[in-house]
């Protein structure tokens, strides 16, 4: 596995999980969503490559692009890692 994509993912999941927790509505949702990819982030960065669990929490967050409290900067770094985990 290449290990410049998996750097970005990580930092990428980093930054979506500060956003969501950082969000002015922050809910339950948003928080348990937040916890799971720290969880997946740190899987990463132990060398594991949980794709499948990676592309779940990815469909749920893409959910809120649906949203009235849609938080443009996070679709962008979904859209970033979908194409990320293609490059593996």
């Amino acid at each position: 596995m290449g290990h410049e994509p998996v750097r970005e993912i990580i930092r990428t999941l980093g930054s979506v999980g500060a956003t969501l927790l950082a969000h002015r509505e922050l809910n339950q949702e948003l928080h348990d969503l937040a916890v799971r990819l720290r969880s997946l982030e740190a899987e990463l960065v132990a060398g594991q490559l949980p794709v499948a669990k990676l592309e779940t929490v990815l469909r749920l967050i893409a959910e809120f692009e649906y949203t009235p409290w849609r938080i443009p900067t996070v679709v962008e770094d979904l859209y970033k890692i979908w194409t990320l985990l293609g490059m593996l």
